[in-house]
């Protein structure tokens, strides 16, 4: 019971920091405070060299236990980056109850699309893309992890789902990790779209193996997808990584489907326990556009 009690909560509060700092535990009840904050000097394809606040964010997360091992649980997670910024402010702020293998939580969180996911290695210039929402500000959450290498998930988004509304919004998913394979899967409708994103990965000694899939449908419409495969080769504390991303999609500008690639490649370098510097670039082109995005940057990157 303990044991599921643990993966519960882990998995509850998996946007804290894997090195959030412990400031109080006693008798079953636990509170944690973790952070990250992330910088990198970048160059793209018709702008000026300029310095990107990537993420400054910290994060507060508290579990109590009730009896037995019944517990309840809180987290909060808000981000300095600059007003305005797309993930400014308050990123995060949920209350729930658990125990026996299941959980319930209500608030602004991550749906489990958001764990979907495992070609993007990047830490700066992402390629790979999702098509199911990744997070909500009203969602209640259902999370079921009593069978062995199994989570399971549902998400429904209430404010989207209200009288009067149309698009209701629900996600489900499964995650699988067992002997270094990982498979994901999760589908979301929402209005008149039917989507989904896929993913494997498999660990063979230093080397990790990636595939994303994603398929989006609305009614009476062509279908979006694409398809990302990616590596990462870990030589001690330095990591080797690329992702490749196809992808066909409808372009509004454009009023039409294009096709498009991706190409990111980078190489991180661990310092100490939790801090990185990184060097990255991108490479990305639309079918029937005139030139490439190209990017290239370096940065660093703390967590505790």
């Amino acid at each position: 019971m303990k044991k599921t009690l643990i993966a519960l909560t882990v998995a509850a509060l998996a946007s804290t920091s894997a090195s959030a700092l412990t400031v109080y535990e006693q008798d079953g009840n636990s509170i944690a405070v973790g952070g990250a904050i992330k910088l990198a000097l970048s160059k793209e394809t018709g702008k000026k060299t300029e310095m990107l606040k990537e993420d400054a964010k910290i994060n507060v997360s508290a579990k109590y236990a009730i009896s037995g091992d019944a517990y309840a649980l809180g987290y909060y997670e808000y981000s300095f980056l600059e007003k305005g910024a797309v993930d400014s402010g308050v990123k995060k702020a949920y209350v729930g109850l658990g125990g026996a293998g299941h959980q319930v939580t209500f608030g602004m969180q991550n749906t489990i699309g958001d764990s979907v996911g495992e070609a993007g290695f990047d830490n700066l210039y992402g390629v790979a893309k999702s098509y199911v929402d990744g997070s909500g500000d009203d969602l209640i959450s259902y999370r079921y992890t009593g069978l062995q290498n199994w989570t399971f998930g549902l998400d429904y988004n209430v404010k989207q789902g209200q009288k009067g509304n149309k698009k209701d919004a629900a996600v489900i998913g499964a995650i699988y990790s067992a002997d270094g394979f990982t498979g994901e899967l999760a589908y979301q409708h929402k209005g008149k779209v039917h989507s989904f994103d896929t993913a494997f990965s498999f660990q063979a000694d230093t080397v990790k193996y990636a595939l994303d899939f994603g398929y989006a449908k609305a009614k009476g419409s062509d279908a979006n997808y694409y398809v990302s495969p990616g590596v990462k080769v870990q030589l001690d504390k330095t990591g080797i990584y690329g992702t490749y991303t196809y992808a066909k999609e409808f372009d509004k500008d454009a009023n039409k489907f294009k096709k498009s690639h991706g190409v990111n490649l980078g190489v991180d370098y661990a310092i100490a326990k939790n801090t990185s510097l990184f060097v990255e670039g991108r490479y990305t082109k639309a079918k029937g556009d005139d030139k490439a995005n190209k990017a290239i940057g370096v940065g660093m990157k703390v967590e505790w």
